[in-house]
């Protein structure tokens, strides 16, 4: 009875609010031959910010492209990302590579070694 209540009374009010922009249409595929892509029109990438990379030496580095995930091959706007190195970033936008190049505010700090042992649970 409750429950027939609250669908009645979200029925009436018109469901969820959706804000047709801000919102992708769930119907549009976000895999295509196997890779990740970037709906249309969710992601601005004209002002691209390379934000962390993932770095894995056996070919799967994920780079974190404003705050879009991506691998090789991977389609973000109208940039395919060619290349993840260690520090940097190689996309592809009409046959020219662009570099996105990683970029830190200060120099990470390194990080302290400690001689002592772990101490055994019991």
């Amino acid at each position: 009875m409750i429950v027939r209540l609250l669908l009645f009374i979200f029925i009436s009010v018109g469901g969820w609010p959706v804000h047709a922009q801000s919102q992708r249409d769930p119907f549009v595929p976000l895999v295509r031959d196997g890779r990740l892509i970037a709906p249309s029109g969710s992601e601005n990438f004209s002002q691209l910010t390379l934000v962390g990379i993932l770095w894995d030496p056996s070919g799967q580095s994920i780079a974190l492209i404003n705050d879009t995930e991506a691998k090789v091959g991977d389609v973000l706007g109208e940039y395919q990302v060619h290349e993840i190195r260690q520090d940097a970033v190689v996309l592809m936008r009409e046959g020219q590579p662009v570099v996105l190049q990683l970029s830190f505010d200060t120099p990470p700090e390194p990080v302290a070694q400690s001689h002592k042992k772990p101490k055994r649970r019991r």
